[in-house]
Order: C-alpha cells, then structure tokens, then sequence
C-alpha cells in the first residue's frame, strides 16, 4: 500500500547532458566571454551560488560550468597534462582521467565509456559534469525552469523537486478523459515520490486511478502505447494500486510513492466514471488516459537522504550534524557524531519497561529523540543515523540481537530482535558502531541509568562485536 511520507531531496536523474569548461593550460585563465544564446544559467555548489568570471552557458543544448569555480569550491585538484593531453581531477581519494575527443575515461582506475566524450574547444576541455561529480562522489541536479545547475558533496545541499524523473513528455492517450499539466517530479529517498498534477478533459471523470508496475530489464525502454497494452495484458498484478480525488474544478494534484526501492517503473494512469460505493464494495469504470516511467535512484541513495524517522533535513538535526563535523573528514568525523550522541543522550528506562513489557510506545523522529535528549536504542542509532546523513555519510540502522554479559545466545535469539545499531560507510567500507552500548549501561541494582562514555564498539574487529552482537539479516545462529 502507497502511504505519503516527508519530502526527500532532489533526484539526480539529469535530463540535459552537463559539461563542465576546463582549461587546457596550466594557469587555467577564464576563456573569452560568448554571447548568450539562451537565459543565464546559475552556478550551485554546496547549496551557495557561485559567480565565476566566466558564467555558465548553454551551447547547443550543452550546459557548460567553469571547472575552477567548482573545483575550488568543492576541494578538488585538477592538472592538465599537455603532453599526454588528459586531464586529472583528484579529491584525495578518488581520481577521474579524460582526454579530448576520447570517450573512453578513467575513474578509479577503471575504464568508463562515456555517452559525451570530452572535447576541445578553443583551448578549452569541456568534460561531462554529472559523469565528473559522481567519479568523484558528488551529486548533481538540474533546474531547467530557473535554469540553474546545482553541485554539492551533500545530497542535503541539493534542491528539492528540481529535476523531471521522466526523460520524455508524458504521452496521452486519444480521448483521454484527464491531461497530465505537471510532468512528474520528483524526490529520492527510502522510497521515490513523484508529483502527478493536471486536470479532467471530460466531467464525467470524478477520480484518478494510479497502477504501479515495477518493470523488467527488457521493459525498461516501454514508450509506445502497445508495449503499455501488451505489458498490462499479460495480467501482471501491480506493485501498487491507488485512487485519488479531483477537486471541484477538475483539478487533481498527489504524490506517488514506491516503496520497492531502486529500480525501473511504469505508471498507468486511469480516468475513472460512474463511480459508486455500496454495502463496502466499490464499482467505478476506467479509461487509460496517460503512463510514463520513472527510474529510482542508485541503491546507496537509501542511505543518504531524509526519511519519515531519519530526518536529517530538519534545520536543527542538519545545523548539528555540521557543528559535530567542521575541519573533520572521514573516520574522524563519524567518531565526532559517534561521540556526540553517546555523551549527550540518556537511556530511556521507562521507556524500554513499557516496549518490553508489550505495552505501545510509537517511534520517535530522530529531530524528536534530539529535543528529548534521551531514548532506548533505536533512537540512539536514528539519531546517529540521521546526523550522519546530514553530514553527508552513508549511514543506516541495524536492527539484530544483543546479550547482555551472562547471558546466553539460546536465552536471546529464541525472541524477535532486541536491540538496534548503526553501520556508516567510510573510507571505502562499512564500519559498525553502537552508540548506546558506548553511552553508559543500566544499574542492575538501581535500575537507573550510568553514563560511562567509551569507543568500545567504534569500529570493533567484526570477531569482537560478533562476541555480543548479530544482525538480524545474517540469517544465521551462533553455537
């Protein structure tokens, strides 16, 4: 079942190829200014807009950006090697390699064939942005209402709804009895929301039926009406199914959600006529007016970008989350957010006896869990999540097992899962912490919460967390 939930940041699907100017000498001297052939496109880099000597254009449906203004902004060296005639962008740990007229790249060290190859252009190497920042773990979206092209190391940094998750127009059927006015847009998070908005062609359209087909890798290029009806027919029972009102002026306006995660989609759209309800049964007839597809986003998006629970997009988480880690990179500022959450939160005790003992306690937001400053384990490990997001990590919440010293894994695993942690990557891998273990422990005694702050399960040997703790995705027992 579709279920609405927050917004997420934008999607980085671009619909315009986006280069970026380079120079091809040393000094990297700005080129000469060139008449604009179309609206003046603005510069984001990390949410702040930049103004380079030369402003970004748009030639023959390319959008160009100075690679200095970025690369400065963003902390990444770039050389030019006259000689070999490529060029070298480096931010330390990742390296990109490109040469004019050559679609074949280098990016990691791995070979990467180009759809644009890189060309020279008066003394200039204009490379393939998004291909670029992605190499280089950066994010890019396109706003071609502005028109304006952003770049951030941060997903969060990104603006929201800016770029159309559907390549081509959203086609309609003959007849249709509702148009699509609003292409879809849409955000990336958990789940992918896109907008649907338009209106009714015909009164006799009271509602607007949505099915949802997740499509496989020979569909992915269904366009034409045929291969929409030859799809349908084959009675493939869709992912989701879900009917919308339309407002007195025949209007309608929704989001969709796909909660399958990463991946390809079809969306048919219905008008719906003679719609009744009766005795809890409901008849209605529908025409198909309008489809398009929709690609979610890569699958480490999920653990990037603001959920329901792991709201890393509230003001006060992000606004944290960038104070933990200033002049910090890397494993040092994970153990920055590690350390924060582990000093500054208490342990729930009432709380965890309530869950316990079966009573209902509903999930706290991590923005919730940061004004209470206190919580049992799944809100330790959201908060930490949620603050690693915005800080722009990779991060996500393991739900699994946990014993407590003396007990044994036969006491433990007979239960469902009883304890929560967190896994970050960094540094090329995932690294495990548990910050509430790390924050202190229960009085046995007193029943009362001790602080006792450590890094005992930062980043423990994997041998030695598996001494107490087991993921619930293992799939497997201890002896």
């Amino acid at each position: 079942m579709l279920i609405q939930r927050r917004a997420f940041r934008a999607a980085l699907l671009a619909v315009v190829t986006v280069a970026v100017v380079m120079s091809a000498g040393a000094a990297f001297a700005p080129p000469r200014a060139r008449a604009a052939s179309a609206p003046p496109v603005h510069l984001f880099v990390d949410g702040r807009e930049v103004f380079p000597d030369v402003p970004p254009q748009v030639q023959s449906g390319r959008t160009l950006v100075p690679v200095r203004a970025v690369s400065e902004a963003l902390g990444v060296r770039v050389a030019w090697d006259g000689e070999r005639r490529e060029v070298t962008l480096s931010d330390g740990s990742r390296e990109v390699v490109l040469r004019p007229g050559d679609p074949e790249a280098s990016a990691g060290g791995k070979p990467v064939r180009l759809d644009v190859p890189p060309v020279l252009v008066s003394d200039r190497v204009l490379v393939p942005l998004r291909f670029v920042a992605e190499a280089l773990g950066c994010f890019v979206s396109w706003e071609p209402r502005v028109p304006a092209v952003s770049v951030a190391r941060n997903v969060h940094y990104l603006p929201a709804a800016s770029v159309p998750l559907s390549r081509d127009p959203v086609p309609a059927v003959d007849g249709a009895l509702l148009r699509v006015e609003e292409p879809p847009a849409g955000l990336v998070g958990t789940d992918l929301r896109v907008r649907v908005a338009g209106r009714v062609t015909n009164q006799t359209c009271v509602k607007v039926w949505a099915d949802i087909y997740a499509l496989r890798a020979h569909e992915r290029g269904t366009r034409a009406l045929e291969d929409v009806i030859a799809l349908t027919q084959e009675r493939r029972a869709p992912l989701a199914q879900r009917l919308f009102e339309v407002s007195e002026d025949g209007r309608f306006s929704f989001d969709l959600w796909f909660p399958e995660g990463p991946g390809d989609y079809l969306v048919l759209l219905y008008g719906v006529t003679d719609y009744e309800e009766s005795g809890g049964q409901v008849r209605w007839r529908g025409r198909l007016a309008s489809w398009f597809t929709v690609r979610n986003w890569a699958p480490e998006a999920r653990y990037l970008v603001s959920t329901e629970l792991e709201d890393s997009d509230n003001p006060e988480v992000f606004h944290l989350a960038q104070e933990i880690v200033r002049g910090k990179s890397g494993l040092e500022a994970v153990a920055a957010v590690h350390d924060w959450v582990a000093r500054n939160l208490e342990y729930d005790v009432v709380r965890y006896r309530i869950v316990k003992a079966g009573g209902s306690a509903p999930p706290l937001r991590a923005s919730q869990v940061l004004a209470l400053k206190k919580g049992v384990c799944s809100d330790y490990s959201r908060l930490a999540c949620a603050l690693l997001r915005a800080a722009g990590f990779r991060a996500r919440v393991v739900e699994g097992w946990a014993r407590a010293p003396g007990e044994t894994w036969e006491q433990v695993l007979g239960g469902p899962a009883n304890h929560a942690w967190n896994e970050v990557w960094v540094d090329g891998r995932w690294v495990t912490m548990d910050v509430t273990w790390d924050s202190g422990a229960v009085d046995a005694s007193t029943g009362r919460f001790v602080r006792e702050f450590s890094r005992k399960y930062f980043d423990p040997p994997p041998e030695v967390f598996a001494l107490d703790h087991r993921k619930a995705e293992d799939g497997t027992r201890p002896e």
